[in-house]
């Protein structure tokens, strides 16, 4: 059977629980796991329409390098799925962080298809992200002086380290000597 949707669910942050290996009884199943109310119903407006739902386990550690590596898992598993089943649409359901995930992801397939595929058609599924904090990371441009600039940044930490380290020895300087003294009644 040739599936012509190909689902992908990407939990968010602590998507599986905290402790996952904690043993989950008489619970109801997590949004992206069998049974679930949401891959019930999915699944039934969808109807006859050949699909395949699969979900993306990941730790769900809240780590942009986590997030990364498993960014890379998901490039590819829809690399691959877009090979065994070219003609398919390929749909990435992503839930909190999952989101970052999955768009990290499409970020290294078209990094992937600009440098190994030379104009053929490479893995570009649609992305449904839901409640995900966008982040953008960016590499910090100090212009033509980066030295002074974080020189600059250092004095004025070290400053400010200085500050409230001697505001806190003072406070504790000034304790120890009230408390020090013999209080006669």
């Amino acid at each position: 059977m040739s599936h012509q949707l190909l689902i992908t669910l990407v939990h968010g942050t602590w998507g599986r629980g905290f402790f996952l290996r904690r043993k989950r009884q008489n619970q109801r199943p997590f949004w992206f796991e069998e049974g679930s109310p949401f891959l019930a119903r999915l699944s039934t407006e969808l109807g006859a329409l050949p699909h395949k739902i699969t979900p993306l386990l990941w730790s769900g550690a809240n780590s942009i390098f986590v997030r990364d590596k498993t960014a890379r898992v998901l490039t590819e598993r829809l690399s691959s799925e877009h090979t065994e089943h070219p003609q398919a649409t390929q749909l990435v359901i992503a839930h909190s962080h999952g989101g970052n995930i999955a768009l990290r992801a499409l970020h290294h397939l078209q990094k992937r298809d600009a440098s190994q595929l030379c104009g053929a058609d490479g893995a570009n599924p649609l992305v449904v992200t839901l409640a995900t904090p966008f982040i953008e990371v960016k590499h910090a441009d100090f212009g033509l002086r980066p030295r002074a600039v974080r020189s600059a940044l250092v004095i004025v930490l070290l400053l400010l380290i200085s500050f409230f380290s001697g505001t806190i020895y003072s406070t504790l300087w000034s304790l120890f000597t009230t408390f020090r003294t013999p209080m006669i009644l």
